[in-house]
């Protein structure tokens, strides 16, 4: 035996903790908030990563506070010693007092839940859990949805801090980091995108470098050899280059033989539940049915088994249609409604003096109840007034006249409206959208279709002009199709330009 050896033997059997659930206990202080903060970056890097299927970035900033806070407090209790069992309890009380306090604003000293905000924060992941089910991706990011994913990164914190410092099981912890890429690898048509990719290889390898570093912080002071490194560490780095190196080789292969889960295939496989479903077929008459306000391009069109929404009842003798969701915006790939939830309170003075302005001479009332509708959009007539729910949370949105944000399950509501099919005299003198709305409605619309629309319209006195002209040269210059090619290099708007089919 060598020198070298019979050192680190000694070294070994004279400072090696015993090797238990409670090992975590012998860090020192800098090293357990060193390897706490590898986590944070780590799961920081799987959000990032996870919002390749969502619209917008407002809720990353809950999500890194409740992963700091919930981090914090496991830190905090490893450090005291406290005994195991009761760190995932403590995270899991500390995580629902901070989504408490972020998205319910009714508990007990705004933190502490209590049974209203209990039932609101039912109401909200409710809400989330319909959009997800409602939206093809990117998911516009509604209050109920910000909270879902804030609940399911803090728990997600919390399980990563228990694998790899309570428990010294770093590589499992890499479990929950990938489950984040697997969402957007799963419903994303297509599969996830690369830069998602590199950012959960690049979490793995943050976890795995944890790991040698708590093996190394528990094996106690490292031994020095002559040429100043400890043979331990230097194993130990070769291990976690070699473990890294496979799991990149591996998630590589991964990702190239398995293909991503598209948003088409769900949609397949939604279909054949509709179509294989027996003949005169309805839900159960509990069963919601969400109304999908979403229109896709790239969706294929289901046949939906039959049932009862809602009913009303109207004075008005041609109701016409009711109106749920308005789609003012466009990404290039899909029409998608502002995020439910913004908007006025229809009992605050601003709600009131917006509903004023249809108020009429002639009123026809409606009176609305659901009957299987789980929606966060609440149908209603166009040009309303005097609207009144059963339940808080409704918003009316100033630019749009959509109503949002609750949901429609169980809901009962009334409203008002004085409107008529409008005159081409009426819709002349309507005003015109705000300008950020018309700033939604050009983003991700192709330069040459804008062009080709500014040239019919060049001639239109009115917006309302400039509407039919495109409606008639749309009539009249294209030819509707449901049998069209796919061009994957452009963009379907641009496409439908080309070939003037579809």
């Amino acid at each position: 035996m060598t020198l070298q050896d019979d050192v680190v033997t000694n070294s070994l059997q004279s400072s090696t903790p015993a090797l238990d659930t409670s090992a975590s206990h012998h860090l020192r202080r800098n090293e357990l908030t060193a390897i706490s903060a590898a986590c944070l970056v780590a799961l920081i890097l799987g959000a990032v990563a996870l919002s390749s299927v969502l619209m917008g970035g407002g809720w990353l900033g809950s999500c890194i506070v409740v992963m700091i806070a919930v981090l914090g407090i496991c830190t905090a209790l490893t450090w005291l010693r406290v005994p195991l069992f009761f760190v995932p309890i403590a995270a899991g009380m500390s995580l629902l007092c901070l989504v408490t306090a972020l998205y319910c604003h009714n508990g007990t000293f705004l933190v502490i839940p209590n049974p209203e905000s209990l039932q609101t924060l039912r109401d909200l992941l409710t809400g989330g859990q319909q959009n997800v089910n409602q939206y093809a991706p990117p998911v516009p990011v509604s209050p109920g949805l910000a909270c879902l994913i804030t609940l399911l990164m803090g728990a997600v914190a919390s399980g990563v801090y228990l694998l790899t410092i309570n428990l010294r099981l770093p590589t499992w912890a890499c479990l929950p980091i990938l489950a984040l890429y697997a969402v957007p690898a799963f419903v994303i048509e297509g599969g996830a995108p690369l830069w998602s990719f590199i950012l959960i290889v690049v979490a793995c390898l943050i976890l795995l470098a944890t790991d040698q570093r708590l093996h190394v912080a528990l094996w106690g002071r490292a031994v020095s050899t002559s040429a100043g490194q400890s043979p331990a560490t230097q194993g130990l780095s070769f291990a976690a280059v070699r473990i890294g190196a496979v799991t990149v080789i591996l998630a590589v292969i991964g990702s190239l033989v398995l293909p991503g889960l598209s948003d088409t295939a769900l949609n397949w496989f939604n279909a054949q539940h509709a179509i294989n479903a027996p003949a005169g077929f309805d839900p159960e008459p509990n069963q919601p049915i969400a109304l999908d306000p979403m229109v896709s391009l790239r969706r294929q069109l289901l046949r939906q088994p039959n049932g009862v929404m809602f009913t009303y009842r109207t004075t008005n003798p041609s109701p016409g249609y009711l109106r749920a969701a308005v789609l003012s915006a466009y990404n290039g790939e899909s029409f998608y409604p502002l995020v439910a939830g913004s908007g006025v309170n229809p009992t605050s003075p601003e709600g009131l003096a917006l509903q004023d302005l249809f108020r009429g001479s002639q009123v026809w009332n409606y009176q609305f109840t659901d009957q299987q509708l789980s929606s966060p959009y609440l149908p209603v007539p166009d040009g309303f007034f005097d609207l009144h729910n059963s339940s808080p949370g409704w918003l009316i949105d100033p630019g749009t006249l959509q109503v949002s944000g609750a949901n429609t399950r169980g809901e009962v509501w009334s409203a008002a409206t004085s409107s008529q099919n409008p005159s081409p005299d009426d819709l002349r003198a309507a005003p015109n959208l705000a300008a950020d709305e018309q700033k939604n409605l050009l983003t991700g619309v192709p330069q040459p279709l804008i062009d080709q629309a500014k040239l019919l319209t060049r001639d239109s006195a009115t917006k309302y002009d400039a509407a039919v002209a495109i409606q008639q040269w749309l009539r009249t210059a294209f030819t509707y199709s449901t049998e069209v090619k796919s061009d994957e290099s452009s963009s379907y708007l641009s496409q439908f330009l080309k070939d003037r089919k579809g």
